[in-house]
């Protein structure tokens, strides 16, 4: 049996590599991605293409507040440049109807299942006491995958249109990526043996 081979930049299979999709955006508002650790061996985690995609991303795996302490160190040098996108009890409305105040100069998203996602918010209570913004978007995500609500977004498609409301970057480029991504991997399950 052959061993699959990868591709260096994007690090997936070459037989779905994404390199040719890939258009790198400038960012203004630095993305911090607490991913839960079951995520990030999840051949479809949507925060992978996120640090593709932007100039200024860095994703951080890990659960307890523990696994957090360097980025507990940053924002507590600096609160006040920092919000989380999650929808908390106390979360404020983040919509083109609702936009921000202010625009942070970091923004935390929290990569896993929702229950997972839910685990790293009461595990870390240190990003209670942040901004915390809610999206309020009526178009459902393209990425579809197990989700508590209906208009549930990915990691990716939330990030988009937080980084849309904020700073105006277009969603376009992150988009794209993604639905070239699902369609390199629906092709890629349609040629492999056990569908055939």
């Amino acid at each position: 049996m052959s061993k699959r081979l990868y591709c260096s930049q994007c690090l997936y299979p070459q037989s779905v590599c994404l390199c040719h999709a890939v258009q790198l955006d400038e960012n203004k508002v630095k993305v911090i991605v607490l991913q839960h650790p079951s995520e990030s061996a999840h051949a479809k985690n949507t925060a992978r293409l996120l640090k593709l995609g932007l100039k200024h991303c860095e994703i951080i795996c890990g659960e307890s507040a523990a696994d957090f302490n360097d980025i507990r160190q940053r924002v507590s040098q600096s609160p006040q440049d920092w919000a989380v996108l999650y929808p908390s009890q106390n979360s404020l409305q983040l919509s083109a109807s609702h936009p921000a105040k202010s625009t942070p100069a970091c923004l935390i998203l929290l990569d896993g299942t929702w229950k997972k996602a839910f685990k790293i918010w009461q595990l870390n209570p240190w990003l209670h006491s942040l901004t915390c913004y809610q999206l309020q978007i009526d178009n459902p995500g393209i990425y579809q995958r197990k989700a508590k609500w209906q208009n549930s977004l990915s990691t990716l498609e939330c990030c988009a249109f937080a980084l849309d409301l904020f700073e105006g970057l277009s969603p376009t480029p992150l988009s794209k990526l993604l639905q070239v991504r699902q369609s390199k991997l629906l092709s890629s399950s349609a040629l492999s043996p056990e569908n055939k």
